[in-house]
């Protein structure tokens, strides 16, 4: 598995958890990959409200605790 599947894999599982766990939808998507970060895009709908974000993330060895804490 490549660096790019897992952070493929993380993604998916953070939307799932939410939509299971929380009854909210949220759909991820890698914007950018460098060697210095990564950026992602967050569209998150529930019964409550709406909203969207963009998140940077370092591309180091913390990034994965990092996205499962913003994430």
């Amino acid at each position: 598995m490549t660096r790019d599947e897992f952070l493929h894999d993380v993604i998916d599982a953070c939307a799932f958890f939410h939509w299971e766990y929380y009854g909210a939808y949220k759909h991820y998507q890698i914007i950018a990959v460098t060697t210095s970060f990564i950026q992602i895009s967050i569209i998150h709908f529930d019964s409550k409200e709406q909203w969207a974000e963009v998140v940077d993330f370092n591309n180091d060895e913390e990034l994965i605790d990092k996205m499962l804490d913003k994430l």
